[in-house]
């Protein structure tokens, strides 16, 4: 199992690998315990700790954070071999001023009145820790992977795996 980071070059590194990936799938839990995951997509253009989320209010995603603050978001791009698990608290509600800070016009296809809609409700994730799986992604160490594994019985090495402390 990998210790945990708490070093900003990790927490650096995870920003790195999520960044470019467009959609997370946020999971939380519904009012029977149930977990519950749906695509969002973070609005932001850097990261300190906080992750940012539009959504309409009074949706179960709204209602099930309003009731247990806990989500976990996991990202995958699979093109690279990178993977992410972060786990936090979410808090909901509105904020005419952040909305317009974080608007970009893709997002007028889901809210058609603007940053200002008075149907969106924000979502802030406070990171409290991740943890990552950095794969090497070419084809020549699969294959090479792959004899390693079929002539001595042993995977090869992976790429990083580490945890991530940010509270």
């Amino acid at each position: 199992m990998p210790e945990t980071r708490t070093d900003r070059d990790a927490q650096n590194k995870v920003w790195e690998l999520i960044k470019d990936i467009s959609i997370t799938t946020m999971v939380t839990l519904d009012a029977e315990g149930r977990m519950r995951g749906r695509p969002m997509q973070a609005q932001q253009k850097s990261f300190d700790t906080t992750l940012w989320f539009f959504t309409t209010r009074g949706t179960a995603v709204t209602q099930e954070i309003e009731a247990d603050s806990r989500v976990l978001l996991a990202y995958a791009a699979p093109s690279s071999q990178n993977y992410v698990s972060l786990f936090g608290r979410a808090k909901v509600f509105q904020d005419v001023a952040k909305q317009k800070e974080l608007w970009s016009e893709s997002l007028r296809v889901w809210f058609p009145g603007g940053a200002e809609d008075p149907a969106i409700a924000l979502i802030a994730v406070e990171v409290e820790g991740a943890e990552y799986w950095d794969a090497p992604s070419s084809t020549l160490l699969h294959a090479y992977g792959y004899v390693k594994a079929v002539t001595t019985g042993e995977p090869p090495k992976g790429g990083e795996n580490a945890k991530v402390a940010f509270t």
